[in-house]
Order: C-alpha cells, then sequence, then structure tokens
C-alpha cells in the first residue's frame, strides 16, 4: 500500500501543474463548462498507450462502475449504450446532449502502467452563453454597430446580459476626451427559468460629463466562461436650431466640399456625428471605428478630425450640417449652411429678338420685352434700369420663377414700357435687366438693350429727322458680329 500511497501523491501534485498548463500536456483542467443543450466535451488529455479509461458520472459511491470505459480500442458502460457518453481518442469526455443534470462533478481514472494509474476529479458547469449581440441596450437590439439614440425627457439606458448562466455582472463607461470612465448604475436580476437569469443595468444620464454627445459601453466583466463582450452606442441630445450659429458655405455643383468638425491641434475627436438638418444622421466617429449612415456614398468622414467631404456636390445635398464631437478639451460643435450654386445655361441673360450671345440688341419705341435666366440655382431676381429722366416710362415689370424637373429655376421678367411723347424721332435711350443673387457672379449676368424712336407722330417732326440714304446706312448698322464664318447684319431702321 505504500508504494501506491506514493504514486498517488506525486499525480496529484503533477494535477496541480496541469491546471494550467498547456494543452499538449497530459491531464484535465479540474474545472470546465459545457453550454446547455448542445453537444460538448470534458476535455482532457491522456497518453495514447494508456491501459484504460474509466469515467465516472458518480462520485459519491466508492464502488460504483463507470458510465463509460475506453480499454483495448473497445467503448463499453451504461452511459455509452445509451447514448448519452461517448469517449474522444485523446481521452476526452463526450456528453451528447448537455442537460442541467451534467452539472456535477466527474472523475476520470486513467491507467498509464501495469501499477500506475491517475485519477482526476472535475467539475463541470452548465452554462447559457449571452447572445451574439450581447449585451443588449434597449432600443439598440436590432440596430448593427454603430447604433445611434437621442437622449429625450427623462430618457434613461437600460442594458441587459440577456438569458444567461451563470449571472453576469454588466457596467456602464463613458468616453471621454481623456479617456473612458465608470458610470454609476442600478442592477436588477430577473429570474427566467429555474435555471437561467438575466441581469439588467439602468444608467442615469444626469451623471454623463458630456453635454451634447457621449460614446457609451456596456460591457460584461466576466472573463470566465465568456469572454468579456461589450455594445455601445451613440448618444446625442437635441440641441435647439437657432441657438447654433452657422457658417454659409457656397459651392458650385460637382464640386468637392469639406467642413471640419474639430481641429487636429486639439488631438482629434474620440466621438463624432454629423446631422443633417437636425433629423437625420450621416457619419460617424466611435472609439476608432467610423463609417457613414447616408445610402449616399459619396459622404466620407475623416476619423482623426471628423472632417466631411462630399466628393461631387449635388444639389439635394443642400442644408443645415452639423457635428457634435468630443475632443480632448471637451466637445465641439460645428454646424454648416451649404448651398449649391448651379450656374445658368446658358451662361447669359436671354432675350427675345436679341442675339443669342450677350450683345446689345434694340427694341420698338413701344412695346414688351423679357429676360430670362435659365437652369440655375438658387433662383435669381431680375432687376430693370433705364434713364434716369423721364423719357422711357416703366408701365409694367412682372416676375415668375419656375421650377424644373433637376432641382433649378428659370427666372423670368417681362417689361412694358413706353418712351415719352418728348422723346426726339430718331433718339435711343438704354435700358438693362440685371440678374441679382448668389448665382450672378458665375455668368453674365447684365443684357444691354436700346430703344429707338423710328415711328413719328409729327410730320414735321417727321421730316426733320428723316434721314437720306447714307445716313439710313449709317445709322441704321447697329452691329456686326462674327461666328466662324457667318456675318449677321442687324439694321433697324424704319425706311418710309
Amino acid at each position: 500500500m505504500g508504494k501506491y500511497r506514493f504514486w498517488i501523491t506525486w499525480f496529484l501534485l503533477n494535477c496541480l501543474v496541469l491546471v494550467n498548463s498547456d494543452e499538449d500536456v497530459p491531464g484535465c483542467h479540474v474545472e470546465q463548462f459545457v453550454e446547455l443543450h448542445t453537444k460538448a466535451m470534458v476535455r482532457c488529455r491522456f497518453p495514447k498507450n494508456n491501459n484504460g479509461i474509466f469515467w465516472f458520472d458518480d462520485v459519491r459511491d466508492q464502488n460504483a462502475l463507470p458510465t463509460i470505459s475506453y480499454k483495448n480500442m473497445k467503448k463499453s458502460g451504461p452511459g455509452f449504450d445509451a447514448g448519452e457518453y461517448d469517449i474522444h481518442p485523446n481521452g476526452s469526455l463526450v456528453i451528447s446532449n448537455v442537460s442541467m443534470c451534467h452539472e456535477q462533478t466527474f472523475k476520470v481514472v486513467c491507467f498509464w502502467r501495469d501499477e500506475f494509474f491517475t485519477s482526476t476529479h472535475i467539475s463541470v458547469n452548465v452554462t447559457v452563453s449571452p447572445g451574439p449581440n450581447s449585451p443588449y441596450i434597449r432600443d439598440c437590439e436590432d440596430e448593427a454597430f454603430p447604433c445611434i439614440l437621442a437622449a429625450e425627457g427623462e430618457y434613461r439606458m437600460k442594458c441587459s446580459s440577456g438569458i444567461v448562466r451563470p449571472l453576469l455582472d454588466l457596467q456602464w463607461f463613458e468616453q471621454t476626451g481623456l479617456g473612458e470612465r465608470s458610470l454609476n448604475s442600478s442592477i436588477s436580476v430577473e429570474i427566467v427559468t429555474n435555471t437561467t437569469f438575466s441581469t439588467l443595468s439602468f444608467l442615469d444620464l444626469s451623471q454623463l460629463e458630456n453635454q451634447y454627445i457621449s460614446l457609451l459601453t456596456c460591457k460584461i466583466l466576466q472573463n470566465e466562461p465568456f469572454k468579456q463582450k461589450t455594445n455601445q452606442v451613440i448618444l446625442y441630445h437635441g440641441i435647439d436650431p437657432p441657438s447654433v450659429p452657422f457658417s454659409k458655405l457656397v459651392t458650385e455643383i460637382s464640386e468637392r466640399v469639406t467642413m471640419r468638425c474639430a481641429s487636429t491641434r486639439t488631438g482629434g475627436v474620440s466621438t463624432a456625428l454629423w446631422r443633417l438638418n437636425f433629423n437625420e444622421n450621416i457619419a460617424y466617429v466611435a472609439n476608432g471605428f467610423n463609417g457613414t449612415l447616408n445610402a449616399d456614398a459619396i459622404y466620407t468622414i475623416d476619423p482623426r478630425d471628423g472632417t466631411l467631404s462630399i466628393e461631387s456636390v449635388r444639389i439635394h445635398h443642400e442644408g443645415i450640417y452639423t457635428c457634435l464631437a468630443v475632443q480632448l478639451d471637451g466637445e465641439t460643435v460645428q454646424s454648416y449652411e451649404l448651398k449649391v450654386v448651379v450656374p445658368p445655361s446658358p451662361a447669359y441673360i436671354t432675350a427675345p429678338r436679341c442675339p443669342p450671345a450677350n450683345q446689345k440688341c434694340f427694341l420698338e419705341n413701344t412695346g414688351t420685352t423679357s429676360c430670362s435666366v435659365r437652369n440655375h440655382l438658387p433662383a435669381v431676381t431680375i432687376e430693370w434700369l433705364g434713364n434716369s429722366d423721364d423719357t422711357l416710362l416703366f408701365r409694367k415689370i412682372q416676375e415668375t420663377a419656375h421650377p424644373n424637373e433637376d432641382g433649378t429655376f428659370t427666372v423670368t421678367s417681362n417689361l412694358e414700357y413706353e418712351l415719352a411723347d418728348t422723346f426726339p424721332c430718331g433718339g435711343q435711350v438704354n435700358v438693362s435687366c440685371e440678374a441679382v443673387g448668389v448665382v450672378s457672379t458665375f455668368f453674365a449676368s447684365v443684357r444691354l438693350m436700346s430703344i429707338a424712336k423710328v415711328s413719328c407722330s409729327n410730320p414735321s417732326e417727321e421730316g426733320k429727322s428723316k434721314p437720306t440714304w447714307g445716313k439710313v446706312l449709317a445709322a441704321t448698322l447697329t452691329g456686326l458680329v462674327c461666328t466662324g464664318s457667318t456675318v449677321i447684319l442687324w439694321i433697324v431702321s424704319d425706311l418710309l
């Protein structure tokens, strides 16, 4: 008996080393975990040239027979015959379908040589693992990261472990410019079944350090039997639009636009959220991750300082962009009002009975004319300018702005005019229309016209002013325009 006591003592001393040793070293971990309702393994490693491996599921009865054994390449035992257990070639016990009955202490005996054997007691714990998205943050259960929520009223954050076994601890953290800080929360436990639980953690938002935006993390703290798991939410607080000063940003369509959120001199941003028109989240930076939330793939965001870029701006990108961010030195809020300019096409004011290019044209002494600015944004207004004296009378001005299908406008202004009776026959007076607005600097925004009094009601005045044919030709030759090889001559005169 003294010899056996010696060998058993030697084995037990070595088991203390094997518990935390490498998996290639023979032996078993004395505490192991198996998942409920799964096929699981109580892991051990024994020499291949062993003389038999015997597993016992009743350690209280010293005379109990093994539930499964493996000897001379043959498996046997009541547990094996019932299909409840199997033995892996390395000696591990295989449980076909884990139930709560398997949460107990198992014993395994391995005979190595004629007179040497090892006996190990293994505490097996049945677990119910957290779900793949656990811990679950309320209102974020169906959301992939990042989940973004608005804090409204007496809102309280709630985090749940889900249905688990054993009971898990939860902890809330807030990401600040200086790092992560733990938060106080109230904990409650729900008993779901006789064997499973759910931990709930409630967070009061009054303790948050950040005023506008916070990256909150809910963590499952235990590492055994589960790996530490976390879930995050970007929580922002509503901002009153009138309280945010806007920087006006005007750019031409198809150009690249950048809007800065924070300065890299302050260490960049740890958390940032871009919102459009105070009601749509479009891009974020969170704890080293960044991305866009809008289906418009033109948006990009710099993970260092949160700068938002639009590679090729379009009309539908107009709006108010607001960035909420956390920096090393605190929070920052930046807001931009983006206006997209679409230059007119054609790039000049069009007028009937006038040359297509932006050249001076001539009108009759009484009648109507109009000026149009086509296919542009934002819509201009058109102003009419004449002589400072009373020789030209503006009877009526009517302006319309017609929206086009592409989001641009065509603005037309109609003018009814008349020369005064005192205006000399054969004389001319200038009138112009001018487009006024943001887009006016992007095209020829002034159109010059001349009105000539060529119909005289006073016969004596008409006779005095009627020129000779040579004078007619000199007076009526008003412009010579060369376009390629085409020469166009305008003659505006009454030769009668």
